[in-house]
């Protein structure tokens, strides 16, 4: 202001007595401060300070001293225009006012990384005095922001290829905006398309994760897929195409080939060893008729060992394509029976063998030592133990190798099983439970009902040597359910787990790498 004027200025408000307070206006930012000053043109000349009325102000309007020192609140208030005012100690009716705006902190951009490219962009935004309810704009369009630190905000938004103004804002009470910083928008990169793997064979029903390299949609010919990419082969042999659409571009597409096959038509188990009139089931992968050479069969696979010493064949045919049949050799021997009977009601047990209702013993087709007990009925806590000789053919393994070999390849040994391993041997045991098909892990409402299935399939399922390599693999290969906590993002991993038990580890890592589960 030039000398000539404040002169004129002093001379006016001496002439009324009036006043007057410099700066009449002023924009004071939260927690600064501001001098000002006051000509009061009379005797004596000075004056009291206050903020809308109250002498010194306070914490919420702001205060000022009695030199004119005026400081801002910490936090703008909801009426962010305050009157500070000048009032004589000799005439309290005269008096000078000016009016202070209270701001927030202006916010300055300084740069965004990286650059913002036309299309969809999510980015950073550098610079100062951000706050958690900073507002950013392109062009005065609201973006998507999110804020990290009083240094930088995420942003997120649509744009076009040209110049382009970014501003942030802090809203009211005492709102602000930043200087515009002009950004250049590139146009949109060209985008490509890649599915992996770009092949796969399947056998029907089973399943395959695929993976892009981009944000896609999913699509197949036939079967089903996830949007996660996770895909089910169809229950007919055919070549099944997977199509992947960027979701950026939709003219931007890959594919994969799968080739379904007919799941291998087995029987289940490949070997048995048999006493005479004993019975053994037997399953197949899918609908069957079966025949044996000898003894019975029924149509659900039951087999009942002729009366005499011999080896039998049981096969099944596929009842979908007559073409394709698997078989079964049963091995049958002697195997004497008793007839036992208690002094009272009660029920049978046998350590091998088996043993009827009635209390008729079958003996095993190894030589053995076998107790059978009999339990009162009336009053369980009595009971009655005779001990069997069993004589005949050696067993291949001894009782002790066949209790180590489950304990190791299943979830612990029965009297049957030991039996069954003693009759079979090691190796054939082994081929035998190869062989089984993979027992289902079903769809399941709620990870509790995944896990009772998971124990029932320890537990019961005859594919025992395929679920303890199942459970031995999860808790190598690690998918955790305090973040996976629905069904439908632990059951892949599960899956994987099983299909794979018999398979190579690095075709594991490589379908636990790309599943939704790892991927959550």
């Amino acid at each position: 202001m030039h000398r000539s004027f404040l002169l004129a200025f002093a001379i006016a408000a001496s002439a009324c007595g009036q006043i007057e307070v410099y700066h009449k206006t002023a924009s004071v930012e939260i927690g600064t401060t501001q001098q000002f000053s006051a000509y009061v043109p009379l005797s004596p000349n000075t004056v009291v300070w206050s903020v809308n009325g109250i002498t010194g102000g306070n914490s919420t309007i702001g205060t000022v001293s009695q030199t004119g020192l005026y400081t801002a609140p910490v936090t703008a208030p909801m009426s962010n225009v305050v009157a500070l005012r000048a009032t004589s100690t000799a005439f309290p009716e005269k008096f000078g006012e000016a009016t202070i705006t209270i701001t927030r902190k202006k916010p300055w951009v300084w740069s965004v990384s990286p650059a913002i490219t036309a299309g969809t962009f999510n980015v950073k935004v550098n610079g100062s005095n951000f706050a958690p309810d900073a507002i950013a704009k392109l062009n005065g369009i609201t973006l998507t922001t999110t804020y990290l630190s009083s240094t930088s905000l995420q942003i997120a938004g649509t744009a076009v290829a040209g110049t382009a103004f970014l501003t942030v804002t802090l809203p009211a009470p005492g709102a602000v905006a930043s200087q515009p910083l002009t950004v250049t928008v590139a146009g949109a990169p060209s985008i490509t398309v890649t599915v992996s793997p770009p092949t796969a064979t399947l056998v029907a029903g089973a399943t395959q994760a695929f993976a892009a390299n981009t944000p896609v949609t999913w699509q197949a010919s036939a079967g089903m897929i996830t949007s996660g990419g996770v895909f089910t082969a169809p229950a007919t042999p055919q070549t099944v195409t997977v199509t992947a659409t960027s979701t950026m571009d939709a003219t931007k597409s890959a594919t994969a080939t799968v080739t379904v096959q007919a799941a291998p038509f087995t029987i289940s188990p490949t070997s048995a060893t048999l006493v005479t009139g004993a019975t053994q089931t037997f399953t197949a992968s899918a609908a069957a008729t079966w025949q044996a050479s000898a003894g019975t069969i029924t149509a659900g696979g039951v087999f009942t060992a002729p009366p005499t010493p011999q080896t039998v064949t049981v096969t099944a045919k596929s009842t979908a394509d007559p073409t394709k049949t698997a078989s079964a050799t049963v091995s049958v021997a002697s195997g004497g029976t008793q007839t036992f009977t208690a002094s009272g009601p009660a029920t049978w047990q046998a350590s091998g063998g088996t043993i009827t209702a009635g209390g008729l013993f079958t003996a095993p087709a190894i030589a053995s030592t076998v107790s059978v007990t009999a339990t009162s009925t009336l009053d369980p806590a009595k009971s009655a133990t005779a001990t069997v000789t069993v004589t005949g053919p050696a067993p291949l393994v001894s009782r002790i190798t066949a209790a180590r070999l489950l304990e190791q390849a299943t979830f612990g040994p029965r009297p049957s099983d030991i039996a069954k391993v003693q009759q079979m041997g090691v190796a054939p045991w082994i081929d035998e439970q190869l062989a089984l098909s993979e027992t289902p892990i079903p769809d399941a409402a709620d990870t509790g009902a995944l896990r009772r299935w998971a124990l029932y399939n320890y537990t019961h399922a005859p594919d025992q040597l395929r679920q303890r390599l199942t459970y031995a693999l999860s808790q190598i290969v690690v998918v955790s359910l305090n973040k996976n906590i629905y069904p439908n993002e632990i059951l892949p991993w599960m899956r994987i787990m099983q299909k794979n038990a018999f398979g190579n580890y690095k075709q594991i890592l490589k379908e636990v790498s790309v599943s939704p589960s790892m991927g959550k």
